[in-house]
């Protein structure tokens, strides 16, 4: 089995003086394929990669990943106002086999 696909268009969309709301593409199970059993979101005062993922906050989404290719969106609140802040997040199947961290986009809070 395949891990799900790199998510590479992590976007922020709007943001304010402590939160920022994001969005991307869901990725499938295998690559491109299916339903993907789990995201883990992570946000920091740091470019984010799959070498330092885990040292990124982890910040919980209140939802499982949808079908390949529906748009998926998130708002992280309880950032700190003047901040400059990175995230990212990676995807896995139900094995679990994870795929690399996503693009990490950044915005400064208000």
């Amino acid at each position: 089995m395949a891990s799900p696909i790199r998510i590479t268009n992590l976007t922020v969309i709007a943001h304010g003086a402590n939160w920022a709301a994001l969005q991307w593409t869901a990725p499938g199970d295998d690559g491109t394929a299916g339903l993907a059993t789990w995201y883990d979101f992570r946000y920091a005062q740091f470019a984010i990669t799959s070498d330092n993922f885990d040292a990124a906050d982890h910040y919980e989404l209140p939802f499982f990943p949808h079908t390949a290719g529906q748009g998926e969106g998130a708002m992280v609140v309880g950032l700190s106002s003047g901040v400059i802040y990175w995230f990212a997040l990676k995807t896995s199947d139900e094995v679990p086999n994870w795929s690399d961290a996503s693009n990490s986009p950044s915005v400064t809070t208000e």
